[in-house]
């Protein structure tokens, strides 16, 4: 109701802006500037009635994760994962949290990858002593989708071949127990290319603590997480962010690994499977915890980057295709029915 009463005050205030406020057209700069204005504003229009419409779905995939779950506790034949966890420059203090953590997962059959980006011989002899395999490169082509595809090179040539699943890890997040149990059951539909699970943190971020506001005003991606993907993945268009996600490699593989051609490797990685048939699942549950940007430089760098490669990857051949492709999804869904159910610090 509330979505419904916005969109027709909208149409109601953008026929009176078109009708009754834009000056006759002339070729001087105030009418010029007055209808730019009202081009930027028929953008930011088009914007929030396409946010109203996708918001009238959600979805809830917590049914299916308790039955996979079931089938897979105490499964030993369950399919293999290799979890990688993405290093560049973190502390034994940050790093040891994920690992640790990652070790201790609860599932049957699991490898721990941590892929340095930054060849310390120290974190190599960590992991050996708490039994973690350790990959590095001779360089940093590619900064983090460069790193994740080596931890696919290096898993793939493990004596007992890589794992059928990759769950990546950014270096300050710390995994829950019961993740992979949580997350690999959904994957028995074929569509699902990625399971992507929403980020939760335990210091406040910038805003929370300028407003000294940690305990009464919860983290500004959570309307994100919490209202925007889940309305999204019940519109078959949920997209990867970057940590706590399990993909297929063989999805990886029909697209030659992590994408390379944009900073934002994690939604290019959806956009990049999409074509070949694979969705996104957002499962809503809080099954990891990491560090969220600690400081307003960080944080305004982390936005910047964000921005810049989600603009790249609109540029992109592959953002085009994903656009046709989520055409196509939308109308599958909509019209004949046959489709059901639906941050690293240091980059």
């Amino acid at each position: 109701m509330f979505g419904a009463a916005a969109a027709v005050l909208l149409v109601v205030y953008y026929v009176w802006r078109f009708s009754q406020t834009l000056p006759e057209w002339r070729m001087d700069f105030a009418s010029l500037w007055a209808h730019v204005f009202f081009g930027f504003e028929t953008l930011t229009i088009a914007y929030t009635l396409i946010s109203i419409v996708t918001l009238t779905r959600t979805s809830d995939h917590s049914a299916a994760a308790d039955a996979g779950e079931a089938r897979l506790r105490g499964n030993r034949r369950a399919p293999a994962v290799d979890i990688f966890i993405a290093t560049y420059n973190e502390g034994l203090e940050v790093l040891e949290k994920t690992i640790v953590s990652a070790l201790a997962i609860d599932y049957p059959n699991f490898r721990v990858w941590v892929l340095d980006d930054t060849r310390r011989d120290w974190l190599k002899a960590y992991c050996a002593r708490v039994g973690a395999n350790y990959a590095t490169r001779p360089d940093n082509t590619h900064a983090k989708a460069g790193n994740l595809n080596n931890g696919l090179r290096h898993s793939a040539a493990h004596p007992d071949g890589g794992a059928p699943f990759i769950m990546v890890l950014d270096a300050d997040f710390a995994p829950n127990r019961n993740i992979l149990l949580r997350i690999v059951g959904l994957f028995d539909d074929p569509r699902v290319g990625v399971v992507q699970t929403p980020q939760f943190y335990y210091n406040a971020d910038p805003i929370q603590y300028n407003l000294r506001s940690t305990e009464c005003w919860v983290d500004e991606q959570r309307a994100f997480f919490d209202i925007m993907q889940p309305a999204k993945d019940a519109w078959g268009t949920a997209f990867c962010i970057g940590t706590s996600f399990v993909v297929r490699r063989e999805a990886l593989d029909a697209i030659g690994g992590f994408p390379t051609g944009t900073v934002t490797e994690d939604i290019h990685l959806t956009y990049r499977l999409m074509p070949h048939g694979y969705i996104t699942r957002w499962l809503n549950e809080r099954l990891s915890v990491g560090l969220s940007a600690e400081g307003l430089p960080e944080y305004i760098s982390q936005r910047s980057r964000w921005g810049l490669g989600t603009i790249q990857v609109a540029l992109t051949a592959d953002g085009r295709c994903a656009g046709a492709a989520t055409q196509a999804w939308s109308a599958c869904t909509t019209c004949t029915g046959c489709c059901t159910g639906s941050a690293g610090r240091s980059r």
